[in-house]
């Protein structure tokens, strides 16, 4: 499974998505500055935005998953700043849901 996940995270086309995926989240959060009046479109920006939060977690489990050492992962600072971005927005989702 690691091994799997390892060629997942090294092919271009996993960086690609990421890649379009970082660029619709800045969309979207930029879209979201705007006052919307549309019902529809504010759904569907919410629907956006949790779909881009659930894509970052997988690529986060991937990533973390495909290192053979585990501890290796916390080396790279990039990873430590998605994490902490991709927990910090996973909670805030969490929270705002909360019934």
């Amino acid at each position: 499974m690691q091994e799997k996940l390892s060629v997942i995270k090294e092919s271009r086309a996993f960086q690609l998505i990421v890649t379009a995926i970082i660029l619709l989240s800045s969309i979207v959060v930029g879209v979201g500055t705007y006052e919307i009046v549309n019902d529809l479109f504010l759904r569907i920006l919410l629907v956006l935005d949790i779909f881009i939060t659930i894509f970052f977690v997988v690529e986060i489990l991937i990533r973390f998953f495909a290192e053979h050492r585990k501890v290796d992962f916390f080396k790279s600072g990039w990873n430590i700043f998605d994490l902490i971005i991709v927990i910090s927005v996973s909670y805030t989702h969490l929270r705002a849901h909360e019934t």
